[in-house]
Parts: structure tokens; C-alpha cells; sequence
């Protein structure tokens, strides 16, 4: 008996609760999605992080262009790239294929930018400069610049 009306003492307490619950709850989802706070064009600073082949041949085709501006801390940057390589044997005489990947986020973690290359493979090389020059081109084109730093 005393847990009953424990129970109907507390439920008077818990609809004002329940009520800003709801309320908070439907204010959240009839919203639109924030955009991001930057957004992918160009003269963003950018800090590449990677310490792989791809980020290495990446971050030498951004330092010269005109579109971004690659800064040594992430601290300084609007953006960061971050760059990832896989390799794979690509045949009998033991020569790799790179993949690279990079995703470019605004400094709140909002995704600006994505994309994967293949690296073409050759005798000598495992194809790392050919997918940083893919990846290059497509991250320059989405901020409507073009690979050799001149603006459209």
C-alpha cells in the first residue's frame, strides 16, 4: 500500500519532466541539419595528416597551389586531411598498388569532403604519386579550382 501511493505522490512530479522531455525531444527533430561552419572552397587552410607515401605526394601538390593553404599545425587549419594508404600485391614480381583515401573535416568534425584513388603501378614505384595526384584533382575541382593552382 505504501508503494502505491509512493508512486501516485511522484507521477504528479514527473509529467512536468516528461513534458519538457517530449517538448525538447520534437524541437530537435523538426529541425534542419546544421551546414557546416566552413565550407569546401577555396583558400581554406588545411593541415594534411598522414605519414605515408600518399600524404607525402599530396601535401606537394597542395604547398604550391593557389587554392589551398597548407599550414604545419593543425591549430592554424580550417580543415584537416586526413590521408590513408593501402597496399597490395599487384603481380608476381612483387610490385604494390596504393590505394589512397582521404576525408577533409571543418575544425567541428563536419565531413567537407571524401574520396579514394587507385595508384597506377609501375616497375619502380607503387602508383602513390598517381593516386595523390587523383585525389588532388578531385579535392581541387570540388573547390572549384583547378590541379595547377589557378582559380576558374
Amino acid at each position: 500500500m505504501l508503494s502505491r501511493s509512493l508512486r501516485l505522490l511522484t507521477f504528479p512530479f514527473l509529467l512536468p519532466v516528461f513534458g519538457v522531455c517530449v517538448a525538447a525531444q520534437a524541437a530537435t527533430s523538426d529541425s534542419t541539419p546544421v551546414p557546416p561552419v566552413v565550407p569546401l572552397t577555396a583558400g581554406l587552410r588545411i593541415f594534411v595528416r598522414g605519414n605515408n607515401e600518399v600524404a607525402v605526394n599530396l601535401r606537394r601538390k597542395l604547398i604550391p597551389s593557389e587554392c589551398f593553404v597548407v599550414v604545419q599545425n593543425p591549430k592554424y587549419a580550417d580543415a584537416i586531411l586526413d590521408v590513408e594508404q593501402d597496399l597490395e600485391a599487384s603481380g608476381a614480381q612483387g610490385s604494390w598498388t596504393s590505394y589512397g583515401s582521404a576525408t577533409l573535416t571543418d575544425t567541428a568534425g563536419d565531413l567537407l569532403w571524401a574520396d579514394s584513388k587507385q595508384g597506377i603501378p609501375g616497375l619502380l614505384h607503387s602508383g602513390a604519386g598517381n593516386a595523390a595526384g587523383e585525389l588532388a584533382s578531385s579535392l581541387f575541382a570540388s573547390a572549384g579550382c583547378k590541379l595547377n593552382g589557378k582559380n576558374k
